[in-house]
């Protein structure tokens, strides 16, 4: 049997914190975890934000969870992206939806809308219908395809721009192949 357990909005708890939690939901009969966004923050060093992500997907990689991590309103795409990198090639059993958003067990589909509609906190991974999701990048000109040398050109001359991946919510239809073995997760749903 699949037993998907939840973690959502734990903004950099203490390990320990985590460990506990995990423990729960193993003895809960737990055979897979979602982490749903806020496992972070953008708010801070980033040398905390950095600890923190990496304190909560290590312990769920050590867990042996089968885990699948998005990000939510408080993670910043460098930071949260950079360490989930290094944490997918160390863990098998730690999945990006970000870069992969949806998972089929057995005859179920989990898809994944990963980010937050309220951009409130300066969140990185927005939610909407505007923009095809990937890679963007906020200019003064807007939201704009993202690439590297237009990224590095623009804060050479000068410019304010922040990287964000932007989730289209109206390309989870083709992320569902069976609507009724199939449940969303989003952090926020609007």
């Amino acid at each position: 049997m699949t037993t998907i357990g939840i973690i959502s909005d734990i903004h950099q708890r203490p390990a320990g914190e985590i460990e506990k939690a995990l423990t729960v939901l193993k003895n809960e009969g737990a055979t897979h975890l979602v982490l749903n966004g806020d496992i972070g923050n953008c708010h801070g060093s980033l040398e905390s934000s950095i600890e923190g992500i990496h304190t909560v997907i290590d312990a769920a990689g050590q867990s042996g969870l089968e885990t699948y991590v998005q990000p939510g309103s408080h993670e910043s795409v460098t930071v949260y992206q950079a360490v989930l990198d290094i944490l997918t090639t160390k863990y098998s059993n730690i999945l990006d939806m970000v870069r992969h958003p949806f998972s089929d067990i057995g005859a179920w589909r989990l898809a994944f809308l990963p980010g937050a509609v309220s951009l409130f906190t300066g969140a990185e991974y927005p939610l909407g219908t505007e923009a095809p999701t990937g890679f963007h990048m906020v200019t003064k000109d807007g939201l704009v395809p993202f690439s590297p040398e237009d990224f590095n050109r623009r804060v050479n001359n000068g410019e304010d721009v922040t990287r964000v991946h932007y989730t289209n919510i109206n390309a989870l239809s083709s992320l569902v192949n069976n609507p009724e073995r199939t449940v969303v997760f989003c952090h926020e749903p609007a």
